[in-house]
């Protein structure tokens, strides 16, 4: 299972391998799914899940990718099953809504998703924002899980997709709380 899809390759081990940046994974997703299972498996995982995405990250990641990149998207998930998405996610993309039989593919997909139990102790960043919300402060906290990952705040921003005051801020306050201590 791979964030809660299931696939014939095994979980990575975040812990030692690095963690999964959700929206980052979905672009990259975007970028080379064809016509098989996982085009009705992603809008599936959005319709079960669609509240652990930083919907302003996601559209942010969209914007600035480059142009040859986003006009592959938009042609993939206008020809794909990707309409079947939530709302707020086709927003993003400016989908119109699935047709019925597409809607209802999506549903019988949906019930083949894993548990947000298993998906959450399979993802320290969807386990973050289980706990933290779909926020910046959810993914800064679940970057401190990576040994030996300093990074400048103007770095966690170009990481993240937002800007160096919301980084700032939210450094500040994990701070204050003594989450982050001098050395990260």
């Amino acid at each position: 299972m791979a964030l809660g899809i299931p696939f014939d390759v095994p979980m990575i081990d975040e812990k030692v391998e690095g963690i999964i940046d959700v929206e980052a994974l979905i672009m990259t997703t975007l970028l080379l799914i064809e016509q098989d299972r996982m085009a009705t498996d992603l809008p599936a995982w959005f319709s079960r899940f669609s509240g652990l995405v930083n919907h302003q990250k996601l559209k942010t990641m969209f914007k600035t990718m480059p142009d040859q990149h986003r006009s592959v998207i938009l042609e993939k998930v206008n020809q794909s099953p990707f309409r079947g998405a939530p709302k707020s996610i086709r927003d993003i993309f400016s989908l119109k809504p699935a047709s019925e039989v597409v809607s209802k593919t999506i549903q019988m997909r949906e019930r083949k998703l894993n548990t947000i139990e298993n998906v959450a102790d399979a993802s320290i960043m969807i386990r973050s924002r289980l706990e933290y919300g779909t926020g910046f402060r959810a993914d800064i906290i679940a970057l401190t899980h990576i040994k030996g990952f300093g990074m400048k705040g103007t770095q966690f921003a170009k990481l993240l997709c937002t800007n160096d005051s919301t980084v700032s801020r939210v450094l500040g306050d994990l701070k204050a709380c003594r989450f982050l201590d001098q050395d990260n």
